[in-house]
């Protein structure tokens, strides 16, 4: 199995086998290749504003428990047996996933953004999202002032617990339609992740 030197350049080479290229354009299918959970174009089926408005504030709770490193906050988000793919190397459980994050976003000011939900294929403890989500990293030190931005996708799939009622993810897939920015914000170990997964050039 290949090694990886971070986290990082793990994940960024999946979204590489994802999508095959990083394609330029406004073209969804362009951008971002067949969703591992999604035809481009997901049913509409039932909206319910309900749990539409628990889904999101969910999808935010994952924004601010990272951000703010408060990654035991994610169980508020994520079932304790999922397995997201975000990686090439298997990720199994909350626990694995926390540490995954910690190991990741360790030293790094960041501020990720959902800005776009759509939720679809909502039955009684069972739904499925399309959420865009904008990470930005902030330079320090002689970086002070730049930052670099990764503009992603998120395909999941929502259980409701039959005992409390609760949404929460129980499998997870992330896709990038690219990034953006001054690789100065970012750390050599990143450039050079970045650059091994053909969205940077050398």
């Amino acid at each position: 199995m290949r090694s990886f030197a971070s986290p990082l350049a793990a994940f960024l080479a999946l979204s590489v086998l994802v999508n095959g290229t990083i394609a330029q354009g406004n073209s969804s299918s362009d951008a971002v290749g067949a969703s591992p959970v999604f035809s481009d174009v997901p049913p509409v089926g039932v909206a319910d504003p309900y749990v539409i408005a628990a889904i999101t504030q969910k999808l935010a709770l994952y924004d601010i428990a990272i951000d703010t490193k408060n990654f035991s906050a994610l169980s508020g988000t994520f079932t304790t047996d999922v397995a997201p793919n975000v990686a090439l190397v298997p990720i199994k459980g909350l626990a694995a996933y926390e540490a995954f994050l910690q190991a990741d976003l360790a030293g790094k000011r960041t501020k990720h953004t959902t800005d776009t939900v759509f939720v679809s294929n909502i039955e009684p403890y069972t739904a499925q999202s399309i959420s865009y989500s904008d990470a930005v990293y902030f330079g320090r030190g002689s970086a002070l002032g730049q930052q670099f931005t990764f503009y992603e996708r998120f395909d999941d799939v929502w259980s409701k617990d039959k005992v409390d009622g609760s949404w929460k993810i129980s499998e997870r897939s992330l896709i990038f339609f690219g990034v953006a920015g001054n690789r100065t914000a970012l750390s050599a170990e990143q450039v050079e992740g970045l650059i091994k997964a053909g969205l940077l050039l050398p």
